[in-house]
């Protein structure tokens, strides 16, 4: 009778635990790594924010954004089961994306910021969300003292403006243009160039 018992005593406990352990998952969304959004999310201020599943869209909005070193993105969470894997970034960049393992999850209302360093193209996406499309980049490009993103050409010279229209053609009676290939032309969109 005693055994009966301490069996059936048992069994009650065990359901208990599994019983437990059955609404925890259903109550983290049923997958595996989310996080319920209600953690303390990173609240340092930034320079610029990344929608993340807007509007239920499986994407970042902005898709691609433009930065300067020491700047801070922050990611802010729109909708359910998304994270941030870095797929490739310049050498000695150090973004991991969102804390834990590729396939940890944050839902509505997490918040994740990083600050960039290391000029150049960083890519990433959201597992759950890749084959969809989830997918975007960050661009760290030096800024200058004018507060210009400052660019040079292979000879060290910055890239022609705006400032250096018209374009001549073959200058001297050379084969060519200037500015040419050995500065290149970069104006906004819209801009009307002349050639003469």
């Amino acid at each position: 009778m005693t055994l009966e018992r301490d069996r059936r005593t048992m069994l009650q406990a065990t359901g208990a635990v599994l019983a437990g352990a059955s609404l925890s998952g259903c109550l983290a969304g049923g997958l595996v790594g989310s996080n319920d959004g209600r953690t303390a999310g990173d609240r340092t201020k930034a320079d610029a924010t990344v929608k993340v599943g807007s509007g239920g869209n499986l994407s970042f909005e902005p898709e691609a954004l433009t930065v300067h070193p020491g700047q801070t993105v922050a990611w802010e969470w729109r909708s359910n089961n998304h994270n941030i894997v870095v797929e490739d970034q310049p050498g000695g960049a150090d973004w991991k994306g969102t804390p834990g393992s590729s396939s940890e999850i944050y839902n509505d209302g997490y918040r994740y910021t990083h600050t960039f360093e290391t000029v150049g193209e960083y890519e990433y996406f959201c597992q759950p969300h890749e084959a969809a499309g989830m997918t975007g980049s960050v661009t760290v490009s030096p800024e200058g003292a004018n507060g210009k993103t400052t660019e040079t050409t292979t000879d060290g010279k910055p890239p022609a403006t705006a400032d250096d229209l018209p374009v001549e053609v073959a200058p001297n009676d050379e084969y060519g243009f200037r500015p040419g290939t050995e500065r290149p032309l970069k104006v906004p969109a819209g801009t009307e160039v002349t050639f003469v």
